[in-house]
């Protein structure tokens, strides 16, 4: 069974459902200070809760809903292919990691995914969020010396 996670939809404070479909694109536009990068942080926030714990204060978004497919087979298939399998000296079960992701256990990632619900440490091997001085620094436009 192919692994697949995305957006499903975005429920807003004023009520309205904005619903993503597989392979679409969504585009947030509006003027400065409308809370497109405060949107974009919500719905990280949103798919990165821990299941069990209080979800994240918002403004924005009232609600984050995903659509995932897939076994845990599947994910650690996909994690092979996507992830750094991590070396834990003295542990016997397996860690994976990913850039700006610290070692998280294999057993761990499978719970998350198998749960209903947010991802938690999961969400970070799916989704990336750069905020403009990060946008800046992956085009090489940060932190140059002359």
């Amino acid at each position: 069974m192919p692994l697949e996670f995305r957006l499903d939809s975005l429920t807003f404070s004023d009520g309205t459902t904005v619903p993503i479909g597989a392979g679409s694109v969504t585009v947030l536009v509006g003027p400065n200070n409308a809370g497109k990068s405060l949107t974009l942080r919500e719905i990280v926030a949103g798919v990165s809760s821990v299941p069990g714990y209080p979800e994240p204060q918002t403004v924005i978004l009232t609600a984050v809903a995903t659509y995932k497919t897939g076994n845990a087979s599947a994910l650690t298939e996909w994690l092979s292919e996507n992830a750094y399998e991590s070396p834990a000296p003295g542990l016997v079960e397996p860690q994976c990691s990913r850039a700006g992701v610290g070692a998280v256990a294999l057993s761990e990632l499978h719970r998350l995914w198998t749960t209903d619900g947010a991802f938690g440490q999961l969400a970070a091997f799916f989704v990336a969020h750069a905020g403009g001085e990060q946008r800046l620094g992956l085009a090489g436009l940060c932190n140059r010396t002359t």
